[in-house]
């Protein structure tokens, strides 16, 4: 995860998991069978989206890893369920689909605006796994906001150790911060990142 430290602090993650390419399906109607989970939120949210190859964002307040435990147990169902009892657990959340078929959570009364930023071109050829919060950054529109909001963002690591990206470009021009980090997410087959607002410890 990669984090932002403001004066109030945010955190930003890309978590490793297997390459591939997302599909056109739309995420809430694929078909799950004995699915079984007890997780807190952000880990459930991992599991879900390394499985079920599915670019998942969180953004907003900072839950923190110990609470909110989800559990999921579906015979026959769909990923739409499953994602109805990460919120059914923790109400804050809603989640919707994008049109590029990503699946986005966020906390209802906590928007993060970072994720609205119109980045006006950000292109960048096979980029390093450690090297991205850092070219994210160097992008004007996200440099002001940062800068104005008193900002930094860090990366943490959740979950598995994170393993170094294949090849893959990314062009994109006009676009939300959000929708960057869903085409960096499906083309390196990280699949879940996130962004969360933290306190700054002094």
């Amino acid at each position: 995860m990669k984090p932002l430290m403001c004066g109030t602090a945010v955190a930003l993650a890309l978590v490793a998991a297997a390459s591939s390419q997302a599909g056109p399906v739309r995420p809430s109607t694929i078909p799950v069978h004995d699915l079984r989970m007890r997780a807190n939120v952000y880990s459930a949210l991992d599991a879900l989206a390394e499985k079920y190859h599915v670019v998942i964002g969180v953004y907003g307040i900072h839950i923190g890893p110990g609470g909110h435990f989800v559990e999921i147990s579906l015979k026959d169902g769909t990923l739409g369920q499953a994602f109805d009892a990460v919120v059914s657990a923790y109400p804050q959340f809603q989640w919707k689909e994008t049109d590029s078929g990503a699946v986005h959570f966020t906390f209802r009364d906590a928007p993060l605006p970072l994720l609205d930023v119109t980045v006006h071109m950000f292109d960048v050829e096979n980029p390093g796994r450690m090297e991205t919060t850092g070219l994210l950054t160097q992008a004007p529109e996200v440099a002001a906001w940062l800068r104005d909001h008193r900002c930094s963002m860090d990366e943490l690591v959740a979950g598995h150790i994170p393993e170094e990206w294949g090849k893959f470009a990314v062009h994109a021009k006009e676009a939300p911060l959000s929708a960057v980090f869903d085409e960096i997410a499906a083309k390196s087959g990280a699949y879940h990142w996130g962004v969360t607002v933290q306190r700054r410890t002094m």
